[in-house]
């Protein structure tokens, strides 16, 4: 498994980097805010359920 992690402070660019590199080496691309997005459709952000399920 070949895994890519981009850290970093908000609106630095990690996600246009990622997509960026995802389409050049062939990897699939994983962004955080997908499972922060679903996860806020069940719970309210920020609570007990919310932060549970996103780990």
């Amino acid at each position: 498994m070949i895994a890519v992690f981009i850290h970093g402070p908000a609106a630095a660019g990690k996600y246009t980097i990622g997509s960026h590199l995802s389409e050049r080496i062939g990897l699939p691309f994983f962004y955080n805010h997908l499972t922060v997005d679903l996860v806020r459709t069940l719970f309210e952000f920020g609570t007990k359920e919310f932060i549970h399920l996103r780990a």
